[in-house]
């Protein structure tokens, strides 16, 4: 899958932001919703989810214990955001997929590159936010371009609420060119 054109590239995709159609949201509803989803293991994450491709636990980068359980889904969302991209030019090795999830405030310290983050559900209250209120997310179906590395956070809700965050992470190019290979064919885009 190649990237999704030459408009706009790196940094200066932070702030922008892409829509998606209501197909597309139903699309990504229906294909996460038959999962049965971990606890997260993130200090700062309370809720279900998972990181799948790229990932570091411990000192290895290696795909996230997921990424080949759920690979299926993992081509449905990247096919919609690849396709919701239009002329941006934005490039993931990983989702972080957050399910009935919210998180303190915190910054995620091995994306390379801006993060792509949208909500899907239904829900009330549960707004995603950067801290100096640069951007704020509250409802689904429209997905902004983050510097991750910058404070943000999400808050609690009512209802079922879905955050998916598409980023680089920054061991990507320490994985095998097989793992490298798996990612591309589940419509990651690669450096």
């Amino acid at each position: 899958m190649a990237s999704g054109g030459n408009a706009s590239t790196g940094w200066d995709l932070v702030g922008k932001h892409i829509t998606f159609t209501n197909d597309q949201v139903k699309a990504m509803n229906d294909a996460l919703r038959s999962i049965d989803w971990p606890k997260q293991n993130r200090s700062v994450t309370y809720g279900s989810g998972a990181c799948v491709g790229a990932t570091l636990e411990g000192p290895n980068a290696r795909l996230g214990h997921w990424t080949h359980k759920i690979s299926t889904t993992i081509k449905i969302i990247n096919t919609i955001i690849w396709h919701a991209l239009g002329d941006y030019d934005f490039q993931w090795g990983s989702l972080q997929i957050n399910i009935d999830s919210y998180s303190k405030v915190h910054t995620d310290k091995n994306n390379t590159g801006p993060s792509l983050i949208f909500l899907l559900g239904s829900f009330t209250e549960g707004r995603f936010a950067m801290e100096d209120g640069s951007i704020v997310i509250s409802e689904p179906g429209r997905g902004y371009f983050i510097d991750g590395r910058k404070r943000h956070y999400s808050e609690p809700f009512q209802g079922k609420r879905i955050s998916i965050v598409a980023f680089y992470h920054g061991t990507t190019h320490l994985l095998s060119a097989k793992e490298k290979s798996d990612l591309e064919e589940m419509g990651f885009v690669l450096k």
